[in-house]
């Protein structure tokens, strides 16, 4: 046997649409890897292996057959006739593997390919991260976590079916977290800061917050060993607009649900912050909604909101009810403040 025909290229490809500026075109050793080239027709195969200065264009799905793992790439539009080509019933599937490169297939061609003894794999490139997540079946997934390595981006492994919970990772910190930045940018401007200081800081903090995550987990919170003052957070919460107002107050009571910490302030902030109308401004200072005379503490002498289903803040102003004070011992910080 010549060396010729000996030669077993680890991959082949079926691909429609812009390859070259795909993960497969960000392959470095794509001249040395890539082996037969497969399309809709003999002419656009030909154009991406030109593309793609790799691989080389074939006419039949049967010629797939010597490579050892298939790459598929293609626009959702174009990969119906593609599928067609995977499904052959001439390509022999046993021991081969299937790497989706940003591209998905139907599940009913999953099902017959693994029928068929192939293992799939899936990769979704994040370049604006560095890195490519893979999902699906080992040895595919080897054979995905060469591509990867070969496009020069940090291989992100997930459990088969944790696709869509990485997806929503990705959002929430992403595309769910812009609409936080801006808000915060929002609070800034309305604080008197320039537009382009407000959006400068408020991406610095979080920029900041997200690297001190990084280093040191959940223990990074601001308020992971000292707690903050229930009453100043719900003056904070009182001061912000209607449409910031129910996710501040989310964001705060979430923190000390999903870190467990400080379950007495958590309780406290529960009783505090309320959805309600928005606090007014006297004198350019936010008069405090736990001034509101429906969820004032019945103490005459304190300042504090009520506990939840109380009348009064404390057991002390409670216990002082027919007592005539000029200030109110209750303790807490934010009365004395006030």
């Amino acid at each position: 046997m010549s060396r010729a025909s000996a030669y077993r290229p680890e991959f082949a490809l079926v691909a429609a649409g812009a390859v070259a500026r795909s993960l497969v075109g960000r392959m470095r050793s794509r001249a040395h890897t890539l082996g037969p080239v497969a399309a809709v027709s003999l002419r656009v195969a030909s154009r991406i292996a030109n593309s793609l200065h790799a691989g080389s264009a074939v006419r039949s799905p049967l010629e797939l057959d010597c490579a050892r793992s298939i790459l598929f790439h293609s626009p959702p539009e174009q990969g119906p006739a593609l599928v067609e080509l995977l499904i052959h019933p001439g390509l022999h599937w046993r021991g081969k593997s299937l790497v989706l490169c940003d591209s998905e297939i139907p599940d009913a061609a999953s099902l017959i390919l693994h029928e068929r003894g192939a293992s799939i794999a899936s990769v979704k490139s994040l370049p604006s991260l560095g890195a490519a997540s893979i999902e699906g079946d080992p040895p595919a997934t080897a054979a995905a976590r060469r591509v990867v390595t070969d496009t020069g981006l940090e291989a992100v492994e997930i459990a088969p079916g944790g696709g869509v919970l990485f997806a929503a990772a990705v959002t929430l910190c992403t595309g769910a977290l812009t609409p936080v930045v801006d808000r915060a940018g929002l609070l800034l401007r309305m604080a008197g800061l320039r537009d382009a200081d407000a959006a400068r800081l408020a991406a610095r903090m979080v920029s900041q917050t997200a690297g001190e995550y990084s280093h040191s987990g959940k223990q990074s919170w601001v308020w992971h060993v000292r707690p903050p003052d229930p009453e100043r957070l719900a003056m904070e919460v009182a001061a912000a607009p209607d449409n910031i107002r129910p996710l501040l107050r989310a964001l705060i009571l979430a923190g000390f649900e999903d870190l467990a910490r400080h379950p007495d302030i958590a309780d406290r902030l529960r009783s505090l912050i309320k959805t309600g109308p928005a606090p007014k401004v006297l004198n350019g200072s936010v008069e405090a909604f736990m001034t509101d005379k429906t969820n004032k503490c019945a103490h005459p002498a304190c300042s504090c909101m009520a506990r939840e289903n109380d009348k009064y803040c404390s057991q002390y102003c409670d216990d002082a009810k027919e007592t005539l004070e000029i200030s109110c011992n209750c303790n807490h910080s934010g009365c004395k403040a006030l």
